[in-house]
């Protein structure tokens, strides 16, 4: 008796994430006959939003499909830090980290940013509790410039009061070999008119100023 030759087709595996770090699809070859046969591949998902991810295999010819279990992608060693501003939402998996815009900030008003700890693909990395170093392109912005994360983020009230295009920049202070992260340039709007400055009113306010900087820091005002 003859033995039926087996039956060599090609087989599509499909994710549904848009997030694969790796090919989202890849082409298989499986000799299907009376045995079952396994074709073993591997993919990488490089996010963990959604947490769970499956995988659609069609052969080719006749059309045949079957979706895997869910699988569940966990955030990698903790990388560095990521920025963001109103207007952007975190996406882990993406070249950038995140999808949207900043949202133009008018002087002195205030808003809200966000600092999380993140592994090489933008993911939250939970857990950690670094203490982070702030600081800006308005060098009068109302941030703090020293705070600590919360299981991997902390979310805070900002305020840029220098009109044009600012950042601000988040750095680890436990632990500097990770990388720091400077934000969107995010557009600072002017307030309107309030007073006018001559070389005379402008002299006597940075005296006051830096009068009142002295004393607080223990000085003596010259």
């Amino acid at each position: 008796m003859s033995r039926r030759a087996p039956d060599k087709r090609r087989a599509l595996v499909i994710c549904n994430s848009r997030y694969f770090f790796a090919q989202t699809s890849r082409a298989l070859t499986a000799a299907f006959g009376s045995v079952p046969q396994v074709a073993p591949f591997s993919v990488a998902v490089a996010s963990t939003a959604p947490p769970t991810h499956s995988a659609l295999i069609m052969i080719s010819s006749p059309p045949h499909t079957g979706t895997s279990n869910a699988i569940q992608v966990l955030p990698g060693p903790l990388a560095g830090l990521q920025v963001i501003l109103p207007g952007q939402t975190a996406q882990g998996g993406t070249v950038t980290g995140f999808t949207g815009s900043p949202t133009d900030q008018h002087a002195g008003a205030t808003f809200t940013l966000t600092v999380r700890a993140v592994d090489a693909y933008w993911n939250l990395v939970p857990g950690v509790n670094h203490r982070i170093a702030l600081t800006s392109t308005d060098g009068f912005a109302n941030i703090p410039p020293e705070t600590t994360l919360a299981n991997g983020q902390r979310v805070m009230p900002a305020i840029l009061y220098k009109g044009g295009f600012q950042s601000i920049t988040a750095t680890d202070l436990d632990d500097p070999n990770l990388s720091s992260h400077t934000s969107s340039q995010v557009r600072v709007i002017s307030g309107p008119y309030a007073r006018v400055l001559t070389p005379v009113s402008l002299a006597r306010e940075l005296r006051v100023n830096v009068k009142a900087a002295t004393e607080k820091y223990g000085g003596k005002p010259q």
